[in-house]
């Protein structure tokens, strides 16, 4: 197709560009832009009246890109319900709804009397297994010169083997409540059970407050750390097998405006559910500024076999009926 098509018609855009100024018209007609062998020539005034703006071809990131909806959702690893591992009444909460609290500190606390007996248990085992580890060593040796029966010896070893194994196990217990064996070897007895926040991040939940007796393993309540929100999205059947690990996604919250953000792929799911037709994939997002929640909806895409190429902005592209034309610049 001949050239002076697009250029006669851009002369004309130029012509009602520089135009719609009224004191620059009668300078515009009287020096309208020429063609010179096939070459739209313009000079720098009728440039600047036109407000021809100049570009060149970078490279570009093109995928084909998959849209898919979801929510924002945690890790397992991402929240915690706090629970006693003895039951008792509440004496302190000393969080608040809401409240930022990092790893190690301490939430709430109560009192519990078999916490205070299972430090007792553990005090009269600790000593009664001191006297019987002698008896087992003095029948282990009696046994050896067959000066005592097997019979005595056995019952000694059993005897110290299920005093250690019960000394153990309390051990482990008062461990996880969080008591310092070796102030409890001193004697030591610790009359308040401590609720310690075992993450950092928010209270999302409290359940408990001061005078509740509360039951082994109740909740008293829930943190969880935002920082480490995941995007879960919903990719129909029919697109399925062009997701993959590490496929970068860009999305939006409806609740925070239009700005984009970014994350990347780290796991495709393995079932198709049967009322929705849809796979679950799971994302991580790359700037979590602190503002998303979870629960919040999404809208993304997912860029599939993205490639660097050459490109220009769609406004640089001019289009005359069905046809697309593009004006390259020399400066002769």
């Amino acid at each position: 197709m001949s050239i002076k098509n697009p250029i006669i018609k851009l002369i004309a855009l130029l012509m009602i560009a520089a135009c719609s100024n009224p004191r620059e018209a009668e300078k515009t007609e009287s020096s309208a832009p020429t063609i010179v062998n096939g070459e739209l020539i313009l000079s720098s005034k009728q440039l600047s009246y036109a407000h021809v703006e100049y570009g060149s071809i970078q490279k570009h990131r093109l995928s084909n890109d998959v849209n898919a909806r979801g929510e924002l959702v945690l890790p397992v690893n991402a929240k915690a319900d706090l629970v006693s591992l003895y039951p008792g009444i509440i004496k302190s909460v000393y969080a608040r709804q809401g409240e930022r609290v990092v790893k190690g500190q301490l939430l709430a606390s109560l009192n519990s009397p078999a916490f205070i007996e299972t430090q007792q248990r553990y005090l009269m085992v600790k000593n009664q297994l001191g006297m019987l580890e002698q008896e087992y060593e003095r029948q282990k040796e009696l046994n050896k010169d067959k000066i005592a029966s097997d019979k005595y010896y056995q019952k000694a070893l059993s005897e110290y083997n299920v005093a250690l194994a019960e000394y153990t196990g309390l051990a482990l217990q008062l461990e996880m409540a969080g008591v310092k064996k070796e102030s409890l070897d001193a004697g030591e007895i610790t009359a308040e059970l401590q609720i310690i926040s075992p993450l950092s991040g928010h209270i999302e939940h409290i359940d408990a407050n001061p005078g509740k007796y509360i039951m082994q393993d109740e909740r008293l309540m829930q943190v969880i750390n935002r920082d480490q929100l995941l995007v879960e999205l919903n990719v129909f059947e029919k697109d399925i097998m062009k997701i993959a690990s590490g496929q970068r996604v860009t999305f939006k919250l409806s609740n925070l405006g239009s700005k984009p953000y970014e994350a990347k792929i780290i796991s495709v799911g393995n079932i198709v559910r049967k009322d929705t037709r849809v796979v679950k994939v799971l994302a991580e997002i790359s700037d979590n500024q602190g503002r998303m929640l979870p629960g919040m909806f999404v809208a993304s895409e997912i860029h599939t076999g993205e490639d660097e190429v050459d490109a220009l902005p769609e406004e640089a592209v001019l289009r005359m009926g069905n046809d697309d034309y593009v004006i390259f610049y020399t400066n002769p």
